[in-house]
């Protein structure tokens, strides 16, 4: 990559000139914003969009292309006024780099990317037992240093990483508290510090669900919505809720936390929507055994599930019967749901939307039964991967939300 002029990171404690210095990140930050969100845009939208004058639009975009992180493209006719052309702007992809970590049982990979998420390059981990987290950790850190040695010429262009993960996680302070499928019982763990002390770059850490709904209304599918429900369909049933522009949290991080809702009482004891929608139902309802949590290494009940999957696309009757009755099951569920919070789309991600007769058996059912002022929701599949969404995680979260990522130019 042609060498750039550096980047400067200054940390939050560092203030020269004090509000002004302030308000030059906070601005700078909006024009960042608009260019990685809804790019490519002209100065004058980014003027009247966030407010800001055509001067410090331009001042500040100025800055951003003479450091290689924006580029102008091609001038285009303004719809708005016959004749006139205006130049847009992008943010330029050769700009920088990210890093991209996904991590669940079916799949441990780091990635890495340029600045429009293109991807470079891809280690798959491939790990046989994911109970030890200090192996996790590990073979995460070999993997990040050796692609970061392999392709970064200039770390100064390496703004940060994203992990996108399964599990009870608090993105505010990267601690990762239980994975049950994991075997990652209580342990108290900051991922995040952790990683961003041994790989030597700052690292951001968000619920597996919360990541691919963040990256779909940011970049992908969903965009502009700003009411959405993502449910991951996986051995359990991961949720994510984002209402107004922001992700709602909960209690503890459990907001969409949405498997262990119950469906029925059978025998005296309630059944959840995991038992019957999710990847383990499916699997118990098939016959397979041995599938709780920690009775059973979690990659090998992911292969099965897997398995089934295929077994019911290549029209096994009984198979494909079961996850049509999981599918109608959710269904109705995602019918109340949207009655509820009348959100724009709804999401699925995960293996399981993957299965015909799941998705077609879902997507019927919530049509029949949801309310006729929610006629205009619309219910579509994510096929955003965990370490795509990590890498659009890491792109917002260093490119526009941190204030000590903010930078200053050297020439």
């Amino acid at each position: 990559m042609e060498q750039q002029p550096a980047l400067k990171l200054r940390a939050n404690g560092a203030r020269a000139d004090g509000s002004r210095q302030d308000l030059g990140r906070a601005n700078r930050r909006r024009v960042l914003a608009e260019l990685v969100f809804r790019g490519p845009v002209s100065r004058s939208a980014i003027a009247e969009r966030t407010g800001l004058t055509n001067a410090s639009v331009s001042r500040i975009t100025r800055d951003l292309i003479e450091a290689g992180l924006v580029m102008e493209r091609a001038s285009v006719v303004n719809p708005n006024r016959p004749g006139r052309r205006f130049v847009e702007l992008d943010i330029d992809g050769s700009g920088g780099y990210v890093l991209g970590i996904g991590l669940n049982v079916f799949q441990q990979s780091v990635t890495l990317a340029d600045l429009k998420n293109n991807r470079i390059d891809r280690i798959d981990l491939s790990l046989a037992d994911l109970s030890d987290p200090e192996v996790v950790i590990a073979e995460i850190v070999k993997a990040a240093r050796r692609m970061i040695d392999t392709h970064v010429t200039d770390r100064n262009r390496l703004l940060g990483g994203g992990v996108a993960m399964t599990g009870a996680i608090d993105p505010v302070t990267g601690l990762v508290a239980d994975v049950p499928y994991f075997g990652w019982r209580d342990v108290q763990l900051n991922l995040a510090d952790r990683l961003t002390r041994d790989i030597g770059l700052p690292i951001h850490i968000e619920n597996l669900a919360n990541s691919i709904n963040l990256a779909e209304v940011r970049f992908g599918a969903a965009r502009p919505a700003r009411n959405t429900l993502l449910v991951h369909c996986a051995l359990g049933l991961g949720g994510s809720l984002y209402l107004d522009g922001q992700l709602i949290r909960g209690h503890d991080f459990g907001a969409g936390q949405v498997g262990n809702l119950p469906v029925s009482i059978a025998d005296g004891d309630p059944r959840t929507l995991d038992d019957i929608s999710g990847g383990r139902g499916i699997l118990s309802a098939m016959g397979v055994s041995g599938i709780g949590v920690g009775s059973e290494r979690a990659d090998e009940i992911a292969a099965r599930l897997m398995s089934a999957i295929d077994t019911a696309n290549a029209g096994n009757p009984e198979a494909a019967a079961i996850m049509q009755r999981a599918g109608q099951t959710l269904g109705r569920f995602l019918a109340m749901f949207a009655g509820l919070i009348h959100p724009e789309t709804i999401l699925l991600s995960g293996p399981l939307p993957t299965a015909a007769p799941y998705l077609d058996a879902c997507r019927e059912t919530f049509e029949g039964h949801r309310l006729r002022d929610n006629n205009t929701i619309g219910l579509m599949r994510s096929d955003l991967s965990n370490q795509a969404s990590a890498r659009w995680l890491a792109i917002g979260e260093f490119m526009v939300n941190r204030d000590y990522r903010t930078c200053t130019f050297e020439n």
